[in-house]
């Protein structure tokens, strides 16, 4: 089974340029994909134009700030149980769809139906595959994630906080509130 879970955010589902949000692996990474690939190879977008934002998403709890791990340990996001995420702004259905294929693309094959992230020396649930979309799969931009599911991963909702599923291809994550 091929599985990857979908992280529902708390957003209205009638934006029309959507925050989106895609974790899988280290947020750096997912970064320069999503700045490169999507924004400035596909949209055509300047540099002063670019919207991708590394950050933390789908914990049980998230205070501000959310801090990557340190001596001081304040507000750990590991502790949280937050993904490393990357934010960026879209415009309508075809763009959702695009960065959902390229998010997607993004996965390796591990063995003969398990696709994983490509960085598996990234582990634990910080680093899980998430996507987070305004009004989730049921939303008017559900269809275009999967329309861009390159793999045919079945995608799940799930509670938030969720464990890290490296080559199980299983990765619940919160629905909204």
């Amino acid at each position: 089974m091929r599985t990857i879970a979908l992280l529902l955010p708390l957003l209205p589902s009638a934006l029309s340029a959507p925050s989106v949000f895609f974790g899988n692996g280290c947020f750096w990474h997912m970064q320069h994909l999503l700045t490169t690939e999507l924004e400035q190879g596909l949209l055509g977008r300047d540099t002063a134009d670019l919207t991708s934002t590394a950050g933390y998403a789908g914990g049980k709890e998230e205070p501000t700030p959310l801090c990557y791990p340190s001596e001081a340990d304040f507000n750990n996001h590991e502790e949280f149980g937050s993904a490393e995420v990357v934010s960026v702004e879209l415009e309508g259905v075809e763009q959702v769809e695009m960065a959902a294929s390229i998010f997607f693309n993004d996965f390796a094959r591990t063995g003969r139906d398990t696709w994983a992230r490509k960085d598996g020396f990234d582990q634990g649930a910080q680093f899980r595959a998430v996507v987070g979309l305004p009004g989730g799969l049921g939303g008017e931009y559900g269809d275009a994630l999967g329309k861009g599911n390159v793999h045919n991963m079945t995608l799940l909702a799930g509670s938030g906080a969720d464990p890290d599923t490296y080559e199980e291809n299983a990765v619940p994550a919160p629905a909204p509130a």
